[in-house]
């Protein structure tokens, strides 16, 4: 009967897990594209292009995706099995809530274990083919769009303005043409009553037919004026080349980001982390060492600037510096004193601020190294809410589940973002900040669960109201006191 149990249990928590997985990847993929809309619109993108790029951003958010469904699943399928009654049926033939948990918590343990895999060794590949794509595709220009009535400086070297544009789409009227190229800045101009538009595909070439105009150049040097001020030329037909070639995408190699921490492998991630130790390490001996050799009065160097000044003014105010004799020179030694002090005072910034940088830059490699392990413990973590939660609430169903699914998903971002910028602050360490979002909610869930497993009325108004009034009375009584 257990086995038949555990084979029910797993089948109906697949079939939600799967489906609510691939909407959390969806809706952040929609975010995504929402939020570079406007750089990605008009750009004349093909189906390949759009392809790869869907993928490869549909990618990058498995790692998150996979905590939302297991959340959200968690919630329908005990939700579901409450509001059936299914669980009072198995808890009344003496199978505990803790027994029903164990084999989908076996699944949890295992998405996660998949999910770190993945973060670890085939995330960091996708996200280096995704920021080559997506640079290229930031950096490809708007497609060729003449409007009327609007200056087009998208061809390099021109400014083009036509009235009308024909059904057509190839024919034109009111054409106006300013050349921007050599030392011409808007001197030569060519003015056309009609034209038509025709792209060479082979040599990526436009043809530009124009029909009845004139071309104006003034852009003779000043030595030639008397010679040549001025000149315009009529044509009854006229053709104009423009290389298209620059609204073409350029392929960025992707060796140029495989240095990213981002992009680094398991491997090569731990690497770069024990090299950027070693780095930090005699960076800060170094520091510390002009610190002490120059400014042994100072024992505080957090602020270098202000204290080294407090050190030389302090000098200056000292019984040994007023108590000196007056055949000494004591501005010769003062102004000597203070151009050593300022020297030493800009070394120690120098390398104060390199120390600081490559704090950051090991925070950015330790705190990578500990998200992709963070989001995946995540899983695990988010079964343990969702599961006793969905049994607490019994209720089944897309509706109520999703709601409570996105504002817990919302809190566990918000204090995994803080924890990660202040992991990149240096304001904690690395393991500190990722890990708090998971050290806060764990305690959560496993508080639901010993309530669920209890049959605690939990969401019970009753139940709350009386735990208020012993605290209440708690502190009463300590006041008293």
């Amino acid at each position: 009967m257990i086995k038949r149990l555990d084979r029910f249990l797993l089948k109906t928590y697949i079939g939600p897990f799967i489906l609510t997985f691939i909407i959390g990847d969806f809706i952040l993929l929609m975010q995504f594209f929402w939020k570079y809309f406007d750089e990605l619109v008009g750009k004349g993108l093909g189906l390949p292009v759009i392809t790869k790029l869907t993928l490869y951003t549909a990618t990058t958010f498995v790692p998150m995706a996979l905590p939302i469904g297991i959340l959200l699943s968690s919630l329908i399928t005990f939700g579901n099995l409450g509001e059936r009654y299914e669980l009072v049926a198995l808890k009344s033939s003496g199978i505990s809530l803790n027994r029903i948990f164990a084999p989908l918590i076996i699944f949890a343990l295992l998405v996660s274990c998949l999910s770190a895999y993945f973060s670890q060794q085939i995330l960091p590949k996708m996200n280096l083919k995704f920021q080559s794509v997506f640079f290229d595709i930031r950096q490809k220009k708007l497609t060729f769009n003449l409007e009327e009535g609007v200056y087009y400086s998208g061809l390099e070297g021109y400014m083009i303005r036509i009235d009308k544009k024909e059904p057509d789409d190839r024919t034109v009227r009111g054409i106006m043409i300013y050349s921007h190229k050599g030392n011409a800045q808007n001197k030569m101009v060519t003015l056309a009553e009609w034209g038509t538009m025709d792209i060479d595909t082979t040599t990526s070439t436009l043809i530009l037919t124009l029909h009845n105009g004139y071309s104006y150049d003034d852009s003779y040097g000043a030595n030639k004026m008397k010679d040549y001020p001025f000149k315009r030329l009529h044509f009854e037909v006229s053709e104009m080349r423009f290389d298209m070639s620059q609204f073409d995408m350029n392929q960025t190699d992707e060796s140029l980001y495989s240095n990213n921490y981002k992009n680094l492998v398991h491997r090569d991630l731990k690497e770069k982390i024990r090299y950027h130790d070693s780095v930090l390490t005699r960076r800060e001996d170094s520091y510390m060492e002009l610190a002490a050799n120059c400014f042994d009065a100072i024992k505080d160097t957090s602020n270098v600037a202000k204290n080294i000044d407090d050190a030389i003014y302090g000098f200056l105010k000292s019984p040994v510096w007023e108590n000196m004799p007056d055949s000494i020179d004591k501005i010769s030694i003062k102004n000597v004193a203070l151009d050593k002090a300022k020297s030493d005072k800009q070394t120690a910034e120098l390398r104060y601020n390199t120390l600081e940088y490559e704090r950051t830059i090991n925070a950015r490699h330790q705190s990578e190294d500990q998200y992709r392990y963070a989001i995946a413990a995540a899983c695990l973590v988010l079964f343990l809410v969702g599961a006793p939660l969905g049994a607490i609430i019994r209720k089944g169903g897309l509706g109520f589940p999703l709601v409570v699914a996105v504002v817990i998903f919302i809190l566990y971002y918000i204090i995994l973002t803080s924890g990660q910028k202040s992991a990149l602050e240096g304001t904690m360490s690395p393991i500190v900040g990722i890990w708090l979002a998971n050290i806060i909610v764990l305690p959560i869930g496993l508080f639901l669960t010993a309530k669920a497993a209890a049959d605690a009325p939990v969401v019970d108004k009753d139940y709350w109201v009386k735990i208020y009034l012993k605290v209440v009375g708690l502190f009463k009584k300590m006041k008293r006191k």
